[in-house]
């Protein structure tokens, strides 16, 4: 499957309200195709993470962002957006989200209403609260429990 078909694939789901996990996990896997192939993981690093995060339960990679933001949690400070042991917020997600449906001129149904996307943010709380995730940063070992809840440890 070439480019082009994933982006009508994905423009076709974006057109209509996410109703399942697997609407959004499709969204997410889709999404994360793209980026791959236009080797946009650096301009999209939040949206590629949270696409990994429900995708698989160990993550290795992961940008400087969200490494930065691990970091600060370590050390005991807030990450902005109110980050202190918790992931679940999805501010930067969909920060990055609308710029990548943007530039890529997909439909943004999701961000039509505020149900629209407390819908979504549900159903992605409910991808991510099913499998912890396992994030190797440094000497460190990040584990996002079902609850979005973020314990640090050494490794």
């Amino acid at each position: 499957m070439g480019k082009s078909q994933i982006i009508e694939k994905l423009s076709k789901k974006l057109s209509e309200s996410l109703s399942s996990e697997a609407d959004v996990v499709y969204v997410l896997s889709r999404t994360r195709k793209i980026i791959e192939i236009d080797n946009l993981k650096e301009s999209y690093g939040v949206l590629n993470f949270y696409c990994n995060f429900a995708l698989h339960s160990k993550i290795d990679r992961i940008p400087k962002k969200i490494h930065d933001m691990f970091i600060k949690i370590k050390d005991g400070g807030v990450y902005p957006n109110n980050y202190t042991k918790t992931i679940i917020g999805f501010e930067d997600f969909h920060k990055d989200f609308q710029k990548f449906i943007k530039e890529k001129e997909l439909p943004e149904y999701i961000y039509k209403t505020a149900g629209e996307i407390k819908k979504f943010n549900n159903l992605l709380t409910a991808i991510y609260s099913d499998t912890p995730v396992t994030i190797i940063i440094e000497k460190y070992i990040a584990t996002i429990n079902s609850t979005g809840i973020i314990s640090i440890e050494k490794k």
